[in-house]
């Protein structure tokens, strides 16, 4: 379901919701759970893995409550009125307040946090900012410490399309299938899903993409980005979900983030590698789904005791 939220700055933030159909019984605390997408995607990327965590929540007779937004310039979100208003530390402002709003209205202590590529980066961002105690455990999918050069150079160019049109759906599809297929294994159910998500009618013969075309302005990366002070604040459970193929994040990255930083410390940093999916997974099939199933709805043991995942 479509809701919209207006935020501080008087721009209406887009967002989705998924609840288990009843409460658990003993009235136990919810577990709420917010996502958050790609530069250039939308919250209904996660509609599969949604759906699919509040099954096997129904399944365990947990109360889970979902929340997805369209980030602003994306979906079905406002868009910035100036390139220049497109930074990183406004994202992080935007889901601090969305977070506090959602964690109020659920009267829970914390969320858990599942943000994809540039949503990982803006989860990383409310930890340095001093909002990680909204946090309760986070996922970071196929986005880590250090972002390598050459992925974030094809983002870059994903981001300079500024006016690119589709005569129709099957047009729009095959330029999504190739652009996305770091998603990896999906259907072609869930590859029309995708593309009637990423564009709108422009016209009677043309459709657009929903992205503001001054998204352009975060591109221009010239080189490798660090973000290891922001990935070292995180003090709580973290699930590093890498992509196979990813150009983004290499295994020799998530092998130093389990032994660096707050949560490294701790025991509580864990990955998993995703076959043949490059940046970002999906979190489409069952196998993904399992493993993020397990993640948030069961307990997390430091790893000298044992990693809860298969």
């Amino acid at each position: 379901m479509e809701n919209v939220y207006q935020l501080p700055d008087k721009k209406k933030m887009a967002y989705y919701e998924w609840k288990t159909s009843q409460p658990a019984k003993g009235g136990s605390t919810p577990v709420v759970i917010v996502c958050v997408h790609g530069i250039t995607s939308f919250g209904l990327i996660f509609d599969f893995l949604a759906k699919g965590l509040i099954d096997d929540a129904h399944k365990r007779g947990i109360d889970c409550r979902i929340y997805a937004v369209d980030l602003i310039g994306r979906g079905n979100s406002d868009w910035f009125d100036h390139p220049e208003d497109y930074k990183p530390e406004a994202f992080v402002r935007h889901l601090a307040v969305f977070i506090e709003v959602i964690r109020t209205q659920n009267k829970v202590e914390k969320v858990n946090y599942i943000g994809t590529s540039f949503g990982g980066m803006i989860g990383m961002g409310l930890f340095y900012g001093g909002f990680g105690s909204l946090i309760n455990k986070i996922i970071l999918n196929d986005v880590g410490a250090t972002l390598e050069h050459g992925g974030l150079s094809r983002v870059e160019g994903k981001l300079s399309r500024k006016d690119v049109t589709f005569s129709g759906l099957d047009e729009a599809e095959q330029f999504f299938r190739e652009s996305r297929k770091g998603l990896g294994t999906l259907s072609d159910d869930e590859w029309k899903f995708v593309t009637k998500c990423s564009v709108k009618k422009e016209n009677d013969c043309q459709y657009c993409m929903k992205t503001d075309p001054k998204l352009h302005a975060m591109g221009e990366h010239k080189q490798s980005k660090s973000l290891w002070d922001f990935y070292a604040r995180i003090d709580c459970p973290v699930l590093i979900i890498h992509g196979e193929n990813s150009d983004i994040l290499k295994s020799e990255t998530i092998e130093e983030m389990k032994v660096r930083g707050k949560a490294a410390e701790k025991g509580l940093v864990f990955s998993v590698d995703i076959p043949n999916a490059g940046h970002a997974p999906a979190l489409n099939t069952p196998e993904q789904i399992e493993i993020v199933s397990k993640f948030l709805f069961e307990e997390v043991r430091p790893v000298d005791s044992g990693i809860p995942l298969k």
